[in-house]
């Protein structure tokens, strides 16, 4: 089951801080404008990286770096610690960074082409949809394959991969099927779980999917709306109709926030127990265009790639 079920979003917007009017204790609350600032701290910016690690292990002897690899089109990413994992369709792969050591490592026998996304496990093994090969692999970070699944019937419509912590079960967005997927980590089970909304209404294609906190998070682009669904497969909620109007990319943090990438203005839209909080362009964050956003524990990737960067950020809780 998904971590904390049992937390109301009613018990999420109890927790949002909203200051008064200065030096008027009884002033209506007001809203504080939304910067990155606001909820992020800035960790790196990463480029590229060496084919060997310019510092040393302990111990060992020094060593020059490798020649620099510079990233040309960094279409997702995911990290978790030190370890950032890049699919850059200019060089159709999979890399693993070392962001400490600023070492970059093409994973052998992996594609980045378009509808590719990442996820990293808890043993910082990589998981890698790729819906145009109709593959499921699941790789180490020193490029060792761990598990696969080939089906391109099963995996064409996938768009969206997202990881349940701490079972480690895969979740994928079936776009052709009005369905999800629950994958488990030896991809030797699949579980196809439909999709029920209020009073029986039709949904449509998805085409992002992210586990929050305490549910499923899905975009359906057709009708410009996010869908907050439990582990059967019900819509709890929807939002951002009149607000979103090409949502692609999709995130979510532990402090209840849902971060929405529209392709029409090209900007990063921000909401919480439904409400929308803002949206900011992917200049305040140092992109040139947000190619994909993904959030784990307290880490937030932006992919861009026209700008061939992936910006790192440490998420914030309440300021």
């Amino acid at each position: 089951m998904l971590r904390g079920l049992c937390v109301s979003m009613a018990a999420i917007a109890a927790c949002r801080i909203e200051p008064r009017g200065a030096g008027d204790p009884e002033a209506s609350p007001v809203a504080r404008p939304l910067t990155p600032a606001s909820f992020l701290a800035p960790l790196a910016s990463v480029s590229g990286g060496f084919s060997l690690a310019p510092v040393p292990a302990p111990g060992a002897r020094l060593q020059a770096p490798g020649p620099f690899i510079a990233l040309r089109g960094p279409i997702t990413a995911a990290a978790r610690g030190t370890d950032l994992y890049i699919a850059d369709a200019g060089h159709d792969a999979v890399f693993h960074c070392d962001v400490f050591s600023q070492q970059l490592r093409r994973l052998p026998g992996t594609g980045a082409r378009p509808g590719v996304k990442l996820c990293v496990l808890g043993d910082r093994s990589v998981v890698i949809l790729d819906p145009m090969r109709g593959r499921l692999l699941r790789v180490s970070r020193d490029g060792r394959q761990l598990a696969r699944l080939q089906d391109p019937w099963l995996l064409a419509g996938a768009r969206d991969l997202a990881l349940e912590d701490p079972s480690g079960v895969i979740w994928l967005a079936d776009s052709s099927a009005g369905r999800v997927l629950a994958v488990r980590p030896a991809f030797n089970a699949v579980l196809p779980v439909p999709l029920a909304a209020f009073g029986g209404e039709s949904i449509g294609p998805l085409t992002a999917l992210v586990t929050g906190f305490d549910a499923l998070y899905a975009v359906e682009p057709a009708r410009t709306r996010v869908l907050r669904l439990d582990a059967q497969g019900r819509v709890m909620q929807a939002f951002g109709e009149g607000v979103l109007r090409q949502p692609r990319a999709l995130a979510a943090d532990r402090y209840g926030r849902v971060y929405v990438v529209d392709g029409m203005d090209r900007s990063l839209h921000i909401f919480r127990a439904g409400r929308h909080e803002g949206s900011l362009a992917a200049q305040s964050f140092g992109v040139t265009e947000f190619s994909d956003v993904r959030v784990h524990d307290d880490e937030l990737a932006i992919a861009d790639a026209v700008g061939g960067r992936v910006q790192l950020f440490r998420v914030l809780g309440e300021g």
